[in-house]
């Protein structure tokens, strides 16, 4: 893995809080009209994350002009390494990478075999990315990611979360940088804020104490009526 850091930020509604965010993580060769770019893993390697799994995000992604002035950026939805599921989605800058923005969507840049279709891998690439040909333009795919290695029946319960920025400038697709939220949970596009995996405990818990709380309401309630 290439950079690893930890990033402690506080946020008045609580819900962004320290997490480790693996950097640079993915490479890719230059996408032309006549060469696809191959978007993997840091050296081909599987990523390692908190839960001791590895995770191997990849896409085939294609360039072709439609018409003089546009370029059409699509994934090859055949091309997926077997032994691991993608999404992979198009973000706004700073816009939440999570399981509601990737996952069991109606459409894709790319979508694996992540979401559970044992009878069905659903393997496609409904959404292309459609830019200006003569000038150059950034934008950022979210993804999700996760091994199924250690979920033969396609149970994905361990999913990691990322972001990719890519340049297309010259008649040249590139990767620009990458970002992924080793511990689970969602990752801002374009930055390490994190927002954490929801703990159930601590949810069983809250649930608990609103209910002890609304019983000591009602019986506090009971009682002044008594008195009085």
């Amino acid at each position: 893995m290439n950079k690893l850091t930890v990033v402690a930020l506080c946020m008045p509604t609580g819900r962004i809080v320290a997490a480790s965010v693996a950097w640079g993580i993915l490479s890719m060769n230059d996408a032309t009209e006549t060469q696809p770019g191959s978007l993997m893993p840091v050296e081909g390697s599987p990523i390692s994350v908190a839960s001791g799994e590895f995770v191997y995000p990849n896409a085939m992604i294609t360039l072709s002009k439609t018409g003089v002035n546009k370029v059409t950026i699509t994934a090859d939805p055949n091309a997926i390494v077997a032994a691991y599921g993608d999404s992979w989605v198009l973000v706004e800058e700073g816009e939440l990478v999570d399981e509601s923005t990737t996952r069991n969507a109606d459409s894709y840049f790319l979508h694996g075999w992540i979401d559970g279709q044992e009878d069905d891998w659903d393997l496609r690439a409904d959404v292309p990315v459609v830019l200006p040909a003569r000038s150059s333009n950034r934008f950022y795919l979210g993804f999700a990611t996760a091994s199924s290695e250690s979920h033969p029946q396609y149970d994905w319960t361990d999913v990691y979360y990322g972001w990719a920025l890519f340049e297309y400038s010259g008649g040249r697709l590139s990767l620009v940088d990458s970002a992924l939220n080793v511990d689970g949970g969602g990752i801002y596009a374009g930055t390490a804020v994190t927002v954490p995996i929801p703990e159930p405990a601590a949810g069983a818990l809250a649930a608990l104490g609103a209910v002890a709380l609304l019983r000591r309401r009602r019986s506090g309630g009971n009682r002044e009526e008594t008195i009085s």
